[in-house]
């Protein structure tokens, strides 16, 4: 139920200002038509609907300290001391891909990224004497992985069923990892803003208990796991 804080806060309110990232596909981009898409995008215009206030989203770096909320994806942008979170909404697990086990255990040369939630600062701690490449489209990463021996392939969940038709089509056989922590996903609020805050939870709570965040996730991509953590 709603508090009179609450109430007074909402009224008082007419949008809600949000900084994304621009490029971190499938959560939060930039699209074609110049408009800001993705998971997070959908998930935040829902819960601003429901709140009956108007979501302003913008990427600007000169922007970010007019932003009342913002997600875990672009957290390193900002100083957290006055910032607090809602519990974890969703997990981002990432993975290595290697041909097979004893490939895993050698030296490798080449790194096809097909994961833009993965910090190449942290691979290329990893493997310091790999070459890293990106590109947007998963099957030509996965190609160049599948016909490179000495490299591995780095992609995160949201790969996981296109991984799974592509290497049930070539019927090969891979050894995979799990390639650091789950990267875990919350909404931020900015000048320890408990009101807003506790807004937020609840109308993610909500969105949860009415299977609306795995409707967005099918909409974006198909999930090997969803894990919802209200």
């Amino acid at each position: 139920m709603i508090t009179k804080s609450e109430s007074n806060y909402l009224s008082d309110r007419k949008y809600l200002s949000v900084y994304v990232a621009k490029n971190i596909e499938p959560l939060q981009f930039i699209g074609n038509d110049e408009k800001y898409r993705g998971v997070d995008i959908d998930l935040i215009k829902i819960i601003c609907k429901n709140l009956g206030i108007k979501p302003i989203f913008y990427s600007e770096k000169f922007k970010k300290k007019e932003a009342d909320i913002f997600t875990s994806i672009s957290k390193n942008e900002f100083e957290l001391d006055n910032c607090y979170h809602t519990n974890t909404i969703y997990q981002i697990n990432n993975y290595v891909l290697f041909h097979n086990f004893d490939e895993s255990q050698k030296e490798i040369k080449n790194i096809y990224l097909a994961s833009t939630t993965i910090s190449q600062k942290l691979l290329q701690k990893k493997y310091p004497k790999a070459d890293i490449y990106v590109s947007k489209m998963f099957k030509d990463s996965f190609y160049k992985f599948k016909s490179d021996k000495s490299s591995i392939l780095v992609y995160n969940n949201f790969n996981s069923e296109a991984l799974k038709d592509l290497s049930v089509k070539n019927k090969e056989h891979y050894f995979r990892e799990e390639l650091f922590a789950p990267i875990n996903v919350e909404i931020y609020v900015r000048n320890k803003n408990t009101t807003l805050l506790n807004i937020l939870q609840r109308e993610i709570y909500i969105l949860s208990f009415n299977n609306e965040i795995v409707k967005i996730f099918d909409k974006w991509t198909n999930f090997e796991t969803v894990k919802i953590n209200i």
